[in-house]
């Protein structure tokens, strides 16, 4: 039997390849109270953000964004 992997990706930027897939389970996840996209968006072209992705084979499974402290004070 083949042991499942996952890997666990970090972007600091909505990547082409990954933040499809992530967005659609950000809004399956939070259908009410959500940030909207264009204010994610501004988190990322500010460097605010980051993107994580947990990946099972070549689908996204799980996705996070976190904030990203300046000079680690936050």
């Amino acid at each position: 039997m083949e042991e499942e992997q996952l890997k666990l990706i970090t972007l600091d930027r909505l990547d082409e390849k990954w933040w499809p897939e992530a967005r659609r389970i950000y809004h399956q996840s939070f259908e009410h109270g959500r940030k909207p996209d264009g204010i994610i968006k501004q988190m990322f072209d500010r460097k605010l953000s980051f993107l994580h992705v947990v990946v099972d084979q070549s689908a996204v499974a799980a996705m996070a964004i976190t904030g990203k402290a300046e000079n680690g004070k936050r």
